[in-house]
Formats: structure tokens, C-alpha cells, sequence
């Protein structure tokens, strides 16, 4: 088996209490237990290749016992801080700081090699190699982002700013916003990430 996920929730009580032992007996039964069928049914389960995330909020996460390793197939599966699934990093907190930081680099570096040839594409050849190459990852599962940080919100913004100047050639002093509007995108709204067309 190449690649599943598994997500496994805990309904605690009002009177807050750390996972137990018999819960996190619990867990790795059920990793057993898809082991198991795995087995039977001819497929093959990696747990070299598994990995494992607890999720909870910053103040959760220090006041609960801590979680450092699971055991599946008698493997030891630590238990990391994030974990990627469809190209999409997912952090212990659910901020999603990773992942933008993860998107804004892959998108900066396309930009930049789109720098270099510029000068020698149109302008709608530029649009459709910005659009292809930047636009995608800018909006590949973008709802994930829905009321993320103002700092997550102002990098994918800056990342849309340097594609709109390269693609336009314009200066990094010019004024951005009648940029966009020529090439019909629209600034990046502080509580939803609409969808560029450029």
C-alpha cells in the first residue's frame, strides 16, 4: 500500500484528561488491524514509510502528555510535528504556516526562472507559463487556507505581487493594485483566498 491516511479522533469530556494508555492501546489495535487485513488480502502495508501526527491546539499541545511514538506492525512509528498528504503539509496545530511557506517557495522559484526569460516571451505567453507554473499552486487546495494568519495571507499575497510584476514587467516601486486589475486578479481577502484568473 503506497499511501493511505488514517484519521482517528478522541470526544474528551468537558473535564479535560491526557489520552491514556488503554487509548493509545486503542490506536495501535486499529493500525493492527488494517495491518492484519492488509495481510490477508494481499496487499502490503510499509511502516518504514508511515508516519504519525497528533493534532490539537498550541495550548493543548503543552498541557497534554505527550504522544512519542506509536508501534505498528511492531514497527516504532514516531510521531513527527507534520506530515504531508496531496502535497499539502499538514502541522501539529492546523495553522498550515508549513504548508504556505512550503507553496510560496516552490511558486518564488518558478517566478524567478520566469525572470530570466521574460524578455523573450509575450506577454501571453508569460501569463499562461505564470499561470500554469505559480496561479496552480496558489490555488491547490487553497480552502484549507479559509481564516488562516494574516502573515500566511500577506506571503501568498506578496507571491501573487512578484508573479503579476514579472509577468508584466513592471518595478518592484510600482503601485501593484492597477497591476492585478490589468491582468484581472484581485488581492487576496483577509478571511477567503479568492481564486486568480490570470
Amino acid at each position: 500500500m503506497n499511501e493511505s491516511d488514517w484519521f482517528l479522533a478522541w470526544e474528551l469530556p468537558s473535564t479535560y484528561y491526557p489520552l491514556s494508555y488503554k487509548e493509545i492501546g486503542v490506536i495501535n489495535d486499529c493500525f493492527q488491524s488494517v495491518h492484519r487485513w492488509l495481510d490477508a488480502n494481499g496487499l502490503c502495508l510499509n511502516p518504514d514509510k508511515t508516519e504519525a501526527i497528533v493534532i490539537g491546539t498550541t495550548a493543548r499541545q503543552r498541557s497534554e502528555s505527550r504522544v512519542d511514538d506509536i508501534t505498528v506492525a511492531g514497527v516504532t512509528v514516531p510521531v513527527t510535528r507534520t506530515v504531508k498528504s496531496l502535497g499539502v503539509t499538514i502541522d501539529n496545530t492546523l495553522s498550515f504556516d508549513d504548508h504556505v511557506n512550503n507553496v510560496c517557495k516552490a511558486a518564488h522559484f518558478h517566478i524567478r526562472a520566469l525572470r530570466h526569460i521574460r524578455r523573450c516571451v509575450s506577454v501571453n505567453d508569460a501569463k499562461s507559463v505564470a499561470t500554469a507554473l505559480v496561479s496552480s499552486r496558489l490555488d491547490y487546495c487553497n480552502s484549507i487556507l479559509f481564516g488562516t494568519s494574516t502573515s500566511n495571507l500577506n506571503k501568498l499575497q506578496r507571491v501573487q505581487n512578484a508573479r503579476a510584476r514579472t509577468v508584466m514587467m513592471t518595478k518592484k516601486c510600482d503601485h501593484i493594485t492597477p497591476v492585478l486589475a490589468r491582468l484581472h486578479c484581485s488581492l487576496l481577502l483577509p478571511a477567503f483566498i479568492s481564486k486568480s484568473h490570470c
